[in-house]
């Protein structure tokens, strides 16, 4: 057996599963070594909602993926690039009825720290946009079309991500704080 056959059978076998009681920084890590780029992205998304007691919203009603305080909010979570220079949101889905984009930036070349910003839904138009699949001729009459961003550190789009961050820094304990601020002011 050559050594990439036995490389792609450990592989194939290793186990991938995620521990949901470790402290967010480590699962990020834990999902990056276990799981394939294609399913980090949820298990990221369920821990982050785990960890900010946010209500789960079912996938078939096109609202983002958890709510707090009568607020909808969609994740999006990516590893900065191997070249180390931009970020990648992929499967923009810009027709549901959402209130806001909570982005999880992972620093992956600085002990894959994660950023979070949290931007009101319609900045994603101010965004430098392309099509997840197709051409714009070939989606020019689709209506629900799935969109990505590259988001190029110091440039246009990432430069409008962090000029309109609702929160008070790229913290998860900020973000923690502003959920708990969202809550009080809906309370009232």
């Amino acid at each position: 057996m050559t050594p990439y056959m036995q490389a792609a059978i450990a592989k194939r076998n290793k186990d991938k599963t995620v521990n949901y009681n470790l402290p967010l920084q480590d699962f990020i890590c834990q999902c990056y070594v276990n799981l394939n780029p294609n399913s980090y992205g949820s298990h990221i998304e369920e821990k982050i909602r785990q960890e900010l007691n946010a209500m789960c919203i079912m996938a078939s009603e096109e609202r983002g993926d958890f709510m707090i305080a009568n607020k909808y909010y969609e994740v999006k979570t990516s590893f900065l690039t191997q070249k180390g220079d931009s970020y990648n949101i992929t499967h923009l889905r810009t027709w549901q009825n959402f209130n806001r984009y909570l982005f999880c930036f992972i620093d992956s070349d600085n002990q894959f720290k994660p950023n979070f910003y949290v931007v009101d839904k319609n900045i994603i138009n101010k965004l430098k946009l392309g099509f997840m699949n197709g051409t714009p001729n070939a989606n020019s009459n689709n209506l629900n079309v799935e969109m990505r961003a590259t988001v190029k550190v110091g440039e246009d789009n990432y430069k409008t991500i962090v000029k309109h961050n609702l929160l008070s820094d790229t913290s998860f304990e900020s973000l923690q704080k502003y959920m708990k601020d969202e809550r009080r002011n809906n309370f009232y």
